[in-house]
């Protein structure tokens, strides 16, 4: 009987032993896929997963459902117009063109509502000022800009006056000084409503000539200064100072000077 009691502890292992061997040929007789599903539980019940998944999955597209790559890069490249920036400035958009972009609105809507008009009292620095105010309501940077010289700067439209110019002959605006602002970094002139510094021809030199005065500029333009009640009554610009001159001479050709 004792031998029969230490023989059965071998007899299980033996039998254990041989279940194990048939177990693995009868796995390795299986497919690979129900191998898998039985050795993984993540994977059992679970109407295999990784089957569901295309190995050689198309590339999604970014940008819409165009496939032109050509076509969506020039589109994300375009500059964007006063609309877009407007409406990214409606939808919470932060940036610096944004913010003037908010100011320029606020102020044309002022503006309008008081049918402004160019004039004494309300010209550049009027505009500049108050565009300044609106963009600190906000809480924009801004601050004001100013030359004092004499300029002349390039015909074009101003807010509230229908003409192009102030000049004659050559047609020019032509200011005694001018303010701008900047907002944001960005410099504007809202007289003008332009981005950037205005491009401007300043003053270098007066010359009396006949009672009347010529302005010298930087790049050689002259302007005789037009008087009240005398011969010449609007400023007058011309190609160069000889020029002015000229016109001044056969203007008054019946001048005197007083030492005469």
């Amino acid at each position: 009987m004792d031998t029969i009691k230490n023989c059965l502890p071998c007899l299980r292992t033996r039998r254990n032993t041989e279940e194990s061997s048939q177990e693995e040929i009868d796995i390795s007789s299986r497919p690979r896929t129900e191998n898998t599903q039985r050795r993984s539980g993540s994977i059992r019940g679970s109407n295999n997963l990784l089957s569901e998944i295309p190995l050689n999955a198309p590339e999604q597209q970014t940008v819409g459902q165009h496939s032109n790559v050509t076509e969506v890069a020039g589109r994300e490249n375009a500059p964007k117009t006063q609309a877009d920036i407007e409406n990214e400035v409606s939808t919470g958009a932060n940036t610096p063109q944004q913010k003037l972009a908010l100011v320029k609105t606020e102020l044309t809507e002022e503006l309008e509502k008081e049918s402004y008009k160019y004039g004494s009292g309300k010209d550049c620095g009027y505009l500049a000022d108050k565009a300044v105010k609106i963009a600190e309501e906000h809480g924009f940077k801004a601050s004001l800009e100013r030359e004092t010289s004499a300029m002349l700067v390039e015909k074009g439209t101003i807010r509230g006056d229908a003409r192009q110019s102030n000049t004659e002959e050559k047609k020019m605006w032509f200011f005694g000084s001018h303010f701008w602002c900047k907002i944001e970094g960005i410099q504007y002139d809202p007289l003008f409503d332009t981005e950037g510094r205005p491009n401007m021809d300043l003053q270098d030199g007066i010359e009396e000539y006949r009672d009347y005065r010529i302005y010298k500029f930087k790049s050689g333009n002259a302007m005789v200064e037009g008087q009240k009640d005398t011969q010449i009554t609007a400023n007058t610009v011309f190609q160069s100072y000889k020029d002015a001159q000229e016109f001044v001479l056969k203007t008054t050709p019946d001048y005197k000077s007083d030492s005469d």
